[in-house]
């Protein structure tokens, strides 16, 4: 399924370039982060080295707060302008291991409603 999945990849990216992410797809990706955010905290090495890295770069101490409310504030607008500027469907560098086989169409997806 390589080259079919290959295909597939480079219109999911056109269609999030030239649709954005969704309500949906935001507040799952805002979720995400946060938990993330909340594991590395919950774990004491990984607080201790985050907090290194903080101190190091010279960020305020009050950077986990204030990248919250930025993460909240982000709009989708915003994340398909950046995409826009970011992202080239028609220039992708894709780099494939294995053996040679004869390639096949994709099964049908299932549509979600």
């Amino acid at each position: 399924y390589l080259q079919a999945s290959i295909d597939l990849v480079k219109l999911v990216l056109r269609c999030f370039i030239e649709q954005g992410p969704s309500e949906y797809e935001l507040k799952l990706a805002r979720s995400q982060l946060c938990g993330d955010l909340l594991r590395t905290l919950a774990d004491d090495q990984e607080l201790a080295d985050l907090l290194a890295q903080i101190k190091a770069s010279g960020l305020p101490a009050g950077h986990f707060q204030r990248y919250q409310e930025q993460l909240v504030q982000t709009t989708a607008a915003e994340i398909q302008a950046v995409a826009r500027q970011v992202f080239d469907s028609n220039r992708c560098v894709v780099t494939c291991v294995g053996p040679k086989v004869p390639q096949q169409p994709l099964p049908a997806l299932p549509i979600a409603d």
